[in-house]
């Protein structure tokens, strides 16, 4: 969230900046009169927040705010600190009192009802919690599944828009971990053509019904520096370190 600098009593000097940015934390009770908010310790001239050693936004001390002051004083909700849009909650409809308390079980109104008082509740924390509060790192959870062959299987082909949502993890602009993003939009007809030679679920299934299937399988078959294989490795068991003997003479050869 954001509000104007005039929310605080500047003692007749000028603003450093108009707005601030700040992160709420919790309520101080359950009126939501108060709220806790840490706001960040500035910005500088190309509007840049200050950032620690780890490339995360600085932070001064938690305040106690006054919600109406901090209306008054042009609060604003604004986006993530990776970038994800500020979370938007849409209208969700609430049954009418005489449908709620009607026992005709027979009409369909009272029935969708009791059914809206049921599942909005849920409908709105996931909305306010998940897509909005998490929204960010649902779209990487989302942007990651480009990577399970068989979600890619029932949901379409990896295309290059789905290598640029990549750019959600901090990481991607790692100096050895870019590059290989980049290589990997050279590897997308080779990887869905990987995709689609994989049997359909009646035909992977054992005697006993399960899927033979493993992420683990696929991903070792077809390697990086393999002939034409994929850059992307299957991960690897640890190598096991040398044990002593129960004497502790002599070290034994790792099995």
């Amino acid at each position: 969230m954001a509000v104007n600098s005039e929310y605080w009593d500047w003692h007749g000097a000028p603003a450093p900046q108009p707005r601030y940015c700040g992160k709420p934390t919790s309520w101080v009770s359950d009126e939501r009169t108060q709220i806790r908010i840490k706001f960040e310790k500035g910005r500088d001239e190309a509007g840049n927040p200050q950032l620690d050693g780890t490339g995360k936004p600085l932070y001064e001390v938690t305040q106690v705010c006054d919600v109406s002051k901090l209306q008054s004083c042009g609060l604003r909700i604004e986006k993530f600190d990776d970038g994800a849009a500020a979370p938007t909650l849409s209208a969700i409809p609430i049954a009418d009192t005489h449908l709620l308390s009607s026992s005709d079980l027979s009409s369909f109104d009272v029935l969708l009802a009791r059914a809206k008082a049921v599942v909005s509740p849920a409908a709105e924390y996931f909305e306010k919690s998940m897509e909005g509060k998490r929204g960010a790192q649902l779209a990487r959870m989302k942007a990651a599944r480009m990577f399970n062959p068989l979600h890619v299987q029932s949901s379409g082909a990896v295309t290059e828009a789905d290598i640029d949502a990549l750019q959600l993890f901090r990481f991607s602009t790692h100096t050895k971990i870019f590059p290989k993003i980049q290589e990997m939009t050279t590897e997308l007809t080779k990887y869905n053509s990987l995709i689609n030679s994989i049997k359909p679920l009646p035909q992977r299934l054992d005697a006993k019904g399960n899927d033979t299937f493993t992420l683990l399988n696929f991903w070792r078959a077809n390697e990086a520096g393999r002939g034409a294989g994929l850059r992307v490795r299957a991960p690897r068991r640890a190598r096991q370190r040398p044990q002593l003997d129960p004497a502790g003479a002599r070290l034994l050869r790792a099995q």
